[in-house]
């Protein structure tokens, strides 16, 4: 895009960023970079630069293990 032609950026985020699921210091770090994301996109879109974030949902991981069942609590 630095020469004038066109280009694309993709941000890692998680579903985290809009929703907390306990973990506040990620989520609000997954928040940060959504907002970066939307932020960046409408300054390069002029220069022919694409900005997306993929926000996969959770995964059964040992990380995730408990925090479903007490969410059902909650």
């Amino acid at each position: 895009a630095a020469s004038g032609g066109r280009g694309a950026i993709v941000n890692i985020g998680s579903v985290n960023g809009s929703q907390d699921f306990g973990n506040h210091a990620y989520s609000a770090a997954k928040a940060g970079l959504a907002s970066l994301t939307r932020t960046l996109a409408g300054q390069s879109a002029p220069r022919g630069v694409r900005v997306n974030l993929i926000a996969p949902g959770t995964v059964d991981t040992p990380n995730w293990a408990g925090r479903g069942e007490a969410l059902e609590r909650a």
